[in-house]
């Protein structure tokens, strides 16, 4: 693993960052196509407008993973900024309907999730591992 904390941190920032831009070019305009809530085209073109927010709000959740040092703390921490950037692009770009709000989410919870656990384990710093190792 990396042991330089700010190599760590510089590196959970941009892998992060690019996750959050990921949710919102593609995973979430997806997802809402396929529950069949708009056209994926339109809702990409209405998402990309939050690019930059989506982006700084991964960027906040993948210094908290670093800080964390715990795969499973990372999938909450990445979970949650998912949630966040769902339901802020669903109140953004689109009219805030039950399903909308549930969907988006639920999209981006689950995303987060398990890219906080993927970004947990490979950010782990070096002293989480020593009680391993022992």
């Amino acid at each position: 693993m990396i042991k330089n904390p700010k190599l760590r941190l510089l590196l959970g920032a941009v892998l992060s960052a690019f996750a959050g831009m990921s949710l919102c070019l593609s995973v979430l305009p997806l997802v809402m196509y396929q529950a069949q809530i708009g056209d994926e085209v339109t809702l990409t073109y209405l998402f990309s407008k939050y690019l930059l927010h989506c982006a700084l709000i991964w960027i906040i959740g993948g210094w908290g993973v670093t800080r964390i040092n715990y795969p499973i703390g990372g999938g909450l921490v990445l979970g949650f900024a998912g949630l966040a950037t769902g339901l802020f692009l669903v109140f953004a770009a689109l009219h805030p309907a039950p399903k909308i709000l549930l969907v988006g989410g639920v999209a981006g919870l689950i995303y987060g999730f398990l890219g906080g656990l993927l970004l947990g384990r490979v950010l782990q710093g070096s002293d989480a591992h020593e009680g391993e190792m022992q």
